[in-house]
């Protein structure tokens, strides 16, 4: 992990995602606040109220100890190609270290809306056993159901983040043609911060 530090990939692990989610909700440029189809300033209020839930939420996900690494956040099925039989991820721009089963935030969202799939179609959640097989040599069912869980609760606020950065340095006419996509996901976050709502295809 040190190493891609050193080589500029963003840190975006769960321990410090209370800090960073905060600086980005005191940035309303980036939020479009009380903008036409954007966030409010009440939500970002509500949203405020949420960060330590998310340090907690932090601290129980890394408390399930799977170690942190390179994390895709672009992971959809644009983005991967099979030759031979052997599927290659393309377009790590958008990737940071954190926790891997952060990854299935975009890719289960993609999929949905590309295929037009609803929260627990049976097809989502075969994906869903299937990306977390390789890690049930660490941790058992239920443990790995929950941590996955947080992951993409807290895999929103990262996907925010990502756009944020993103954003920041394109030209003025780039930036308003996507601008919609951090309030867009800030919005994501803060609905599933609510846990009595499924996350994922996660029960």
């Amino acid at each position: 992990m040190d190493t891609m530090e050193s080589l500029g990939v963003p840190d975006r692990r769960p321990a410090t995602l209370a800090a960073r989610l905060e600086a980005l909700l005191a940035d309303r440029a980036a939020l479009m606040v009380d903008e036409p189809d954007s966030l409010t300033s009440a939500d970002v209020e509500r949203a405020r109220a949420q960060l330590g839930r998310v340090a907690a939420m932090a601290a129980e996900l890394d408390g399930f100890g799977l170690p942190h690494s390179l994390h895709h956040d672009d992971f959809h099925d644009g983005n991967v190609f099979v030759r031979s039989g052997a599927a290659r991820l393309a377009d790590w721009a958008e990737s940071a270290v954190t926790s891997p089963l952060c990854t299935l935030t975009v890719g289960l969202r993609g999929l949905q809306y590309r295929l037009n799939l609803r929260d627990g179609d049976p097809r989502l959640t075969r994906l869903v056993d299937a990306y977390l097989e390789p890690f049930r040599v660490r941790l058992g069912g239920r443990d790995l159901r929950r941590a996955a869980q947080l992951a993409q609760r807290l895999g929103r606020g990262v996907r925010a983040l990502t756009w944020a950065d993103a954003l920041r340095d394109l030209t003025p006419e780039v930036r308003a043609a996507e601008a919609d996509a951090v309030p867009g996901w800030v919005g994501l976050w803060l609905d599933g911060m609510d846990e009595s709502r499924p996350v994922g295809n996660l029960t």
